[in-house]
């Protein structure tokens, strides 16, 4: 996300994103080292949280930290993005 795109982004929706950080992400993944995070990190994460939360929860989560995580490999910090690759839960369609 741009700053540009947080601009345009309602205060609302930044509040909801830092609390998903701050409670669902952060946690569990904040002291591990950016070079250090894996995929696998993110996915045993995403098979806790469906113990807990929806599957639609658990996808906004995973989002969220991949959009975080691409702005990272954007400014250099990392040459990949280890959310890109862990596996998010799908969503059934009813």
């Amino acid at each position: 996300m741009t700053f540009k795109e947080a601009a345009d982004r309602l205060p609302t929706t930044l509040d909801r994103y830092r609390r998903a950080i701050r409670i669902h992400l952060k946690p569990k993944l904040g002291d591990v080292p950016l070079q250090r995070l894996l995929p696998k990190m993110f996915d045993d994460l995403y098979r806790q949280q469906l113990e807990k939360l929806s599957p639609a929860s658990v996808l906004k989560n995973h989002l969220i930290a991949r959009a975080a995580l691409d702005r990272v490999v954007r400014w250099g910090w990392l040459d990949r993005n280890p959310a890109d690759r862990a596996e998010a839960p799908k969503l059934r369609r009813t």
